[in-house]
């Protein structure tokens, strides 16, 4: 997929007021028709557990599988003034969704906004007001990245977890929209027609780029009980396509894609060598454990006793932070 240009667009305007919203990406599509979508379609939907339900619809969730970038189309039509705002209220606003039903969003939701309102629950799911229906003519995709805990938050509280809001959940590529959106172009043009702007609309707030992650061999070897080369390691995650900045006898450093928002820490690379290298090829060691000859006292026999006691009748045994007086703590300082 050849990533366009952005570009401006004089039908319609991309307006990000909240830092939830590190990038939002539009693409403009006229002419199309709504059907049901062609066959090959339907079954790859249909394989993986979705219901088809037109062809544009079902084309955001295809790419939604194929890139893993949550994707969203609005009948460009039913967008007052073709604006469209990304935005928080500081009052509860109530809204309605897709599934017909009235939602009470608490301050600080994240919306999709036209020039009248909300349209969508950002990152979770559309409202009826511009939703694609057999009368659509013209779409306007969106292609974002919303703050993950934003989504979660929101998730929780409206008791609604979509395909779209598990992903932006768990974190995407901050640099996928663009391509998504073209892909999703593409499809549409070929299966409903149309015609689409040249470029796409791309506003960020927040840009992320690749950073870089030392690994150590002796690290690798002491966590996960091996005895691995800096080659064998190299050899390991050559399957992640992670690019190698550097490496000498015991270290190797790497720039971490986008797509992997995961590998944050040293521990996190360590945990795919030892996920490749298989955790079944690493042996078993005997680990020295202190065991005491001391008989028990009668305190802690009791305690023994009453955690038994507690069990059958049903309690749950928490620990807590030991909470004393400042004066309690004292007593613990050595005057020295």
């Amino acid at each position: 997929v050849k990533v366009p240009e952005s570009s401006t667009n004089a039908d319609y305007s991309i307006t990000v007021e909240s830092a939830k919203c590190h990038r939002y990406v539009g693409k403009l599509i006229k002419n199309v028709t709504i059907e049901d979508s062609p066959k090959w379609l339907q079954d790859k939907l249909t394989a993986i557990g979705l219901r088809p339900v037109n062809n544009v619809v079902d084309i955001t969730n295809y790419v939604m599988y194929e890139l893993g970038q949550p994707l969203h189309a609005f009948d460009f039509d039913n967008l007052n003034e073709g604006k469209i705002i990304v935005k928080e209220f500081d009052k509860e606003v109530e809204f309605e969704t897709l599934d017909h039903i009235k939602r009470k969003c608490e301050p600080g939701t994240l919306f999709i906004c036209d020039g009248n309102g909300p349209v969508a629950i950002a990152g979770v799911m559309g409202g009826l007001h511009s939703e694609v229906s057999d009368s659509t003519t013209n779409i306007l995709i969106e292609s974002a990245y919303f703050d993950p805990g934003s989504i979660r938050k929101t998730s929780k509280q409206q008791t609604l977890q979509t395909d779209a809001s598990y992903r932006f959940e768990r974190g995407i590529d901050p640099n996928l929209q663009a391509i998504a959106a073209q892909r999703t172009a593409d499809l549409i043009i070929e299966v409903c027609g149309g015609e689409s702007e040249a470029g796409i609309t791309d506003v960020h707030t927040i840009k992320t780029e690749t950073h870089q992650l030392t690994l150590r061999k002796s690290y690798v070897n002491r966590l996960l009980g091996t005895d691995l080369s800096v080659e064998e390691i190299v050899q390991i995650v050559q399957g992640l396509e992670l690019e190698i900045v550097s490496k000498d006898e015991g270290t190797i450093t790497f720039e971490i894609p986008t797509f992997r928002p995961d590998l944050e820490r040293e521990v996190d690379l360590i945990e795919e060598v030892g996920r490749l290298f298989d955790y079944n090829k690493i042996g078993s060691k005997n680990q020295g454990i202190f065991v005491s000859t001391e008989p028990l006292t009668d305190w802690e026999i009791l305690q023994s006793k009453t955690r038994e006691i507690g069990v059958q009748l049903g309690f749950k045994e928490i620990y807590t932070n030991s909470l004393i007086s400042q004066k309690e703590a004292l007593n613990f300082i050595s005057e020295n």
